[in-house]
């Protein structure tokens, strides 16, 4: 299973390659695991406010697959992508988020930038607009959704 601490030390390190101070610190970020089967990942504003008088968001990546390493970077690397959408892009579409306007022409166009960078670097992964969850093993389909936070 994955490990959240984990999941914050690579969303600073992608945060630092690819994003910079364009979008915020793991800090201002609620991350969880979730017992989601139809969908890997997920960004979500949240309109509420932290201590700091600060708008926050969310990325889940589901516990109910078995996941390879790779998996787990692609997913937080698209949901990354997500949350710099919401601070980076001029206008407001991104706050009423759909699969048709999130991955749209300027998701596509940051994804690719990354996935170029990441050939550089020999990354054997890359990030994908969609995946196909018939390509993953269901770790316990009897299982209640259940969440983790930190």
């Amino acid at each position: 299973m994955t490990d959240l601490t984990y999941i914050k030390f690579l969303y600073e390190s992608f945060r630092n390659i690819f994003f910079g101070d364009s979008i915020p610190e793991s800090s201002m970020i609620d991350f969880k695991l979730s017992y989601m089967k139809d969908c890997l990942g997920y960004s979500m504003h949240k309109d509420v406010v932290n201590q700091d008088n600060e708008n926050y968001h969310e990325i889940a990546i589901t516990s109910a697959y078995a996941l390879k390493e790779s998996d787990i970077k692609s997913v937080l690397l698209h949901e990354m992508i997500h949350v710099w959408q919401y601070y980076c892009v001029s206008d407001n579409r991104y706050e009423k988020c759909s699969n048709f306007i999130a991955h749209d022409r300027v998701f596509k166009t940051k994804m690719a930038c990354i996935n170029a960078k990441l050939e550089e670097m020999c990354e054997d992964f890359r990030i994908s607009v969609t995946a196909e969850m018939k390509n993953y093993f269901i770790i316990d389909d009897n299982k209640d959704d259940d969440k983790n936070d930190i």
